[in-house]
């Protein structure tokens, strides 16, 4: 039994004495487990002891034909001195893993926060708890990836086995921080944090090819490679990581040494990004993979479709387009602008045969103008990012206000979903 600790108040607390604890972080993220699947590692690195870490996505019952997904949970157990030690390295071993979701799914997966834990002790009948305060907000669409776990398990055992697998983390890491700056007008960070990537991983380039080409030292390779020993690392970068690719790794140095020490203009900057960000990524994503010696069926699996593009998991932005008619003032009396009240109503969600979710929902569109002024030729478009997405979504009804009368409008708007072809999913998020 375990023993009290005495309040300021008289009353009594569990003391943190060691034992079996757990700590759940949740967080957003592309990757859709199923509800009765998840992931885990055993014997996972924590501090100075091993824990077991477990992946799934937790689900919600909000009225519908099927749950809503909402949150990605990561449940680490394990020995601990004490609540306050579980807490301090609990966390930060489910942090360590989520860069294999954004590496061998190319799905982009957020921090996650520690939700809550607890002394998970069975023989104590007094158990110290601890919850971490997260808003829980509204669904909201957004794009998901059914997760593959023999995917994440192949790209973790190869790393774990390879004697570079703390750089090819670090590496898998920067590649992660690129994916979270995939928005539009983040370009220049994400090269930035791609590049810091290729940085990472040139030391396990280099030992790569001193066992292809049998070198004994850096000179030895730079004459096997046909280069000077000064270029022995740019040559490594280009020709190992960047697929030999002479503009892209041009384009990529410029952009990070152009950022770096601010010689070029953000707008330059910004452009040339654009135009490398996805080509460096495709490499930088291979070489990892490469270097980590995945084994070759999973591997091949990882670079085609759906995996060879990143899904962001940006939640779905809509964008309404159409023209004021009328002449006058376009402001409604008391406004300085003309402005729409939009809401949108999901009204079902289901479960489709892929693991994915149709969903369909309504529109209600107010524009509150002039006592003169309408609006028409009212279109939608829906966005993920800097993405249009490309294909075919449901919507149930679109309702116009106007003149005190609904209009259905239905006809008129043009929605698109996801560009992997399933539909939109839904994610926590506050709309």
């Amino acid at each position: 039994m375990s023993t009290l600790n005495t309040e300021p108040d008289g009353s009594t607390r569990p003391s943190e004495a060691p034992g079996t604890f757990i700590a759940v972080s949740r967080g957003r993220g592309a990757a859709l487990f199923p509800e009765d699947g998840e992931w885990s590692v055993r014997g996972f690195p924590a501090g100075d002891a091993k824990v077991d870490v477990t992946f799934r996505t937790a689900y919600e019952d909000r009225g519908f034909e099927a749950r809503v997904p909402r949150w990605l949970f990561a449940e680490v157990r394990g020995r601990a001195e004490s609540l306050e030690d579980a807490i301090r390295r609990f966390p930060n071993a489910a942090r360590a893993l989520t860069p294999v979701f954004d590496v061998a799914l190319n799905t982009a997966v957020e921090d996650l926060e520690l939700h809550f834990a607890f002394d998970a002790t069975l023989e104590r009948t007094e158990r110290a708890f601890f919850q971490n305060f997260l808003p829980d907000g509204q669904p909201t669409l957004r794009q998901t990836r059914p997760v593959k776990a023999t995917l994440l398990s192949a790209l973790t055992d190869a790393v774990g086995r390879s004697p570079d697998s703390v750089r090819l983390h670090r590496a898998a890491a920067h590649y992660q921080q690129a994916l979270r700056f995939w928005g539009l007008g983040d370009e220049t960070r994400a090269v930035g944090q791609l590049w810091i990537g290729v940085e990472a991983l040139t030391p396990v380039a280099k030992r790569a090819q001193f066992e292809r080409t049998g070198a004994n030292s850096p000179a030895e390779l730079a004459k096997a490679l046909g280069v000077e020993l000064k270029q022995l690392e740019p040559t490594l970068r280009r020709r190992v990581i960047l697929g030999d690719d002479e503009q892209c790794y041009k384009t990529v140095t410029d952009v990070s040494n152009g950022f770096e020490h601010g010689y070029m203009p953000l707008d330059a900057l910004r452009k040339l990004a654009r135009e490398v960000r996805d080509q460096a990524a495709t490499y930088l994503r291979t070489a990892i993979l490469d270097l980590s010696n995945v084994p070759t069926a999973p591997r091949n699996e990882m670079l085609v479709s759906p995996y060879d593009s990143p899904l962001i998991g940006f939640p779905f932005t809509k964008y309404l387009r159409g023209t004021i008619s009328g002449s006058g003032d376009p402001a409604a009396p008391g406004q300085r602008y003309p402005l729409v009240e939009w809401r949108t109503d999901i009204r079902s969600l289901r479960k489709t045969d892929d693991g994915c979710h149709d969903v369909q929902w309504n529109e209600k569109i107010t524009p509150r103008m002039g006592p003169q002024m309408q609006m028409t030729k009212i279109s939608v478009e829906l966005w993920s990012g800097d993405k249009h997405t490309g294909t075919r979504a449901t919507m149930k009804r679109a309702d116009v206000e106007r003149d005190g009368a609904v209009h259905d409008v239905t006809r008129s708007l043009q929605l698109n979903g996801r560009p992997d072809g399933a539909p939109p999913d839904l994610d926590g998020e506050e709309q």
